[in-house]
């Protein structure tokens, strides 16, 4: 039970989707700490330019997860059993 567990785990984190979405929160989280500390006119800009990269990211997430063909006996989080 503890192994079929870890093999989730592990097939969460390498997926491409986890780290694009993992990348968009990180890059919003950036955008927020660092635009009010910009001089002034220049953190609209920032927050916007972090909107644009964000969605971008979502986009490509959501892109690749209905664009991958998986066949119906490979669906799920682990792989099929060989």
């Amino acid at each position: 039970m503890l192994s079929t567990w870890v093999r989730s785990i592990n097939v969460i984190l390498g997926s491409v989707v986890t780290l694009v979405t993992a990348a968009a929160v990180a890059l919003n989280s950036f955008v927020a700490e660092v635009a009010p500390e910009l001089p002034n006119g220049w953190e609209d800009n920032a927050t916007r330019i972090g909107a644009a990269v964000v969605s971008v990211l979502g986009l490509a997430a959501a892109a690749i997860r209905r664009l991958t063909e998986v066949p119906p006996q490979a669906r799920g989080i682990l792989p099929p059993e060989s």
